[in-house]
């Protein structure tokens, strides 16, 4: 999924090309983000994360294949 560039790109470069994010690691992020503002889930931060890659997949897979 490319990122377009920006204006601010010329003035301050990336320290990486911008390459973009895949829509595997952006859909993780979208749901950590619902993950650690959920007040009914109990597990520890951390422990979250396994969790939004695993929702992630599965969305992928619901939606590509």
């Amino acid at each position: 999924m490319p990122i377009a560039p920006y204006a601010g790109d010329d003035v301050n470069p990336p320290q990486k090309g911008n390459s973009g994010i895949g829509i595997r690691e952006l859909s993780a992020l979208v749901i950590f983000h619902a993950l650690i503002n959920n007040p009914d889930i109990t597990e520890d931060i951390v422990d979250r994360i396994p969790l939004a890659f695993n929702l992630a997949d599965e969305f992928y897979r619901e939606i590509f294949q």
